[in-house]
């Protein structure tokens, strides 16, 4: 018990009646200071911390050279989480007596990191002596907090410029809430509440620039236990959600989904014993298609707390439904009527690995819509302090069944086709996006530009509605192997946001796209419809061959053309606009057949 570990401060090798201080010794009575100060103490042993800090207080003015009595002084404090007033103890502590044990320097360090007093973390732990008995625990921690206060005082030098400020009253309440989530362009959120009686869902909506009065969800979300921490499908017709301590559950929280038909959540499906874990499984995200889960867990096989894991589905397709012509039609799994819950497979969870992945805390990770970059809350980087924010961007290799890999989660992966993805290193999202406290739960909005966000504000968790830097956001360019980075060359200054269609083929001066094209062009509304939140121009574009304005009406018709296919495919008209160039705009020169080629394009452009 941890009183013990108090006790056990009283007979940590000082000399008898006497106390270090540099080169000087301090003579206290040592036995009548031994024996005050394991009766002021007994109070900790029934939990009553607050009347021990009185007592070993006084003690500490009784004996004010002795040592032991400031340093348990400032682990009661510590206990409390009185920060202040634990760094004061500590320091007493370490002054009198420099070696008396490591947890001084360990506990002192975590009151100031608490506080964001970083001075005090770097130069109280430069000068601290080694000690034989401490633990990897203690000497990694101490580590770790003196790396991230020399960071955070680097970073509080060169401040971002962002603009972050609580939710409205309407979305806030007067308890905690936190972990939001969003869909519809971000006119609609939902997000966890802490009340009395534990962790419920709560949802509103954007009506002009105002929010709605945040309501209580209704059941099967919401139950009599603690439901929290939510992913939403772009299209809101989806949800994802960690629910604790449910029947038929595995462990404490288990993950699970509904679907939403004629504006009712309908009954929750258990994720199922693949996903869900004897642990702590919680605060999924999805990619767009709802086929990559990510997630927190504290399962077995993580580097220590919880973890960042992923798994990935396949639906068993058969009795698909087709349109008209016999065509499978494309639209998300969960709006197929005929789906069923054992229809739907996941690979075995693994880990992100320690790109990601701390012995510390990782959780609220959220997928942005590109299926690229991931945002995530970790306690074990360099940063601030506590949770703080981070970006990663993942890298996709391809492999086959024939791919060999000495790690065993990717070789599993290899053997089922699945692609690997590594990730390129979290970079912390900056000061003063970041600070000493908890930071979690980003989710952004459609343009990138903003994000919600939970840090502690007036006594509660409260949410935060950011501007991002673009340092922090994400990027817009689309995972499709069909869309081609314009060239770079003299004529053309290329634009990340602008791609061309690739086998895209019309007949001469006919505007009607041949047969030949339809596969590109259902890759090109799959990706669209994955991506709802984006608008995108349709640009066509001819050589300079011929009458000026008949190429400019012939790229203008050949645009509506391609735009009118991806909305027969499912494509929403609102986000497509279409835009006719004609000659105006060359990517390479009109005097040869192979730069003519290059100029007869359509090509489409992400707008923000």
């Amino acid at each position: 018990m941890w009183i013990w570990g108090l006790c056990g401060l009283l007979c940590w090798g000082l000399p008898p009646r006497a106390v270090a201080q540099g080169d000087d010794i301090i003579y206290v009575d040592q036995r009548k200071a031994e024996a005050s100060l394991a009766k002021a103490i007994e109070p900790a042993s029934l939990g009553e911390y607050s009347k021990a800090v009185s007592k070993v207080s006084m003690v500490c003015q009784q004996f004010p050279d002795y040592a032991p009595a400031w340093l348990t002084l400032g682990e009661l404090h510590l206990k409390l989480q009185e920060w202040a007033s634990a760094v004061k103890a500590l320091q007493a502590s370490i002054r009198l007596h420099d070696r008396l044990s490591v947890k001084a320097y360990h506990g002192l360090a975590k009151a100031a990191m608490q506080m964001g007093d970083y001075s005090v973390v770097v130069e109280q732990t430069a000068q601290m002596p080694s000690f034989r008995l401490a633990s990897e625990e203690q000497i990694r921690d101490i580590a770790l907090w003196r790396k991230q206060a020399q960071w955070a005082l680097h970073a509080m030098k060169n401040p971002d410029t962002l603009h972050a400020k609580p939710a409205p009253d309407a979305l806030l309440g007067e308890e905690s809430s936190y972990l939001p989530c969003l869909c519809n362009n971000g006119r609609q959120i939902v997000f966890t509440r802490r009340i009395k009686d534990g962790e419920d869902f709560y949802e509103s909506n954007l009506k002009d620039s105002t929010w709605e009065q945040a309501r209580l969800l209704d059941s099967p979300l919401n139950s009599d236990l603690d439901e929290g921490g939510c992913w939403l499908s772009p299209d809101g017709q989806m949800i994802w959600f960690t629910g604790c301590y449910r029947d038929g559950g595995m462990g404490s929280c288990d993950l699970y989904y509904s679907i939403r038909q004629q504006g009712r959540w309908q009954n929750a499906v258990w994720a199922g014993a693949v996903i869900n874990s004897s642990g702590w499984d919680a605060q999924p995200t999805l990619s767009s298609d709802g086929l990559t889960l990510y997630f927190a867990s504290t399962r077995q096989g993580g580097l220590g707390g919880s973890d960042l894991w992923v798994s990935f589905g396949k639906v068993d397709s058969t009795g698909w439904p087709t349109d008209t012509l016999g065509n499978l039609k494309s639209i998300p799994w969960w709006l197929w009527h005929e789906m069923e819950p054992d229809k739907l497979l996941w690979t075995d969870p693994i880990p992100l690995g320690p790109e990601l992945n701390t012995p510390y805390n990782e959780n609220s990770p959220y997928l942005h819509p590109n299926g690229r970059d991931l945002y995530f809350a970790s306690a074990g980087r360099e940063g601030m302090g506590n949770m703080d924010l981070y970006r990663a961007r993942k890298i996709t290799l391809d492999v086959s069944s024939k791919t060999s890999f000495k790690n065993s989660d990717f070789q599993r992966l290899a053997d089922l086709g699945v692609s690997i993805v590594l990730w390129e290193s979290p970079v912390n999202l900056g000061y003063p996006l970041n600070t000493h406290v908890d930071e979690m739960g980003l989710a952004l909005e459609a343009d990138g530009n903003s994000a919600w966000m939970s840090r502690p504000y007036q006594g509660r968790i409260a949410l935060h509605r950011i501007g991002l830097t673009p340092f922090a956001r994400p990027l817009l360019e689309p995972e499709v192997p069909i869309l081609v980075q314009l060239p770079d060359t003299p004529l053309n200054q290329r634009q990340k946001n602008e791609w061309i269609l690739k086998d895209i083929y019309f007949e001469v001066n006919a505007t009607t796209p041949l047969p030949a094209s339809k596969p590109n062009l259902a890759h090109v509304a799959s990706w669209i419809k994955m991506n709802p939140e984006l608008n995108i121009e349709i640009q066509g574009h001819t050589d300079n061959t011929g009458n000026y304005d008949k190429n400019l009406n012939l790229s203008l018709k050949r645009a509506e053309a391609v735009r009118q296919a991806l909305i027969r495919q499912g494509c929403k008209a609102s986000k497509l606009s279409a835009v006719g160039y004609g000659s105006t705009q060359p990517i390479a020169t009109n005097t040869t057949p192979e730069g003519r080629t290059l100029n007869r394009r359509t090509q489409i452009k992400i707008l923000r």
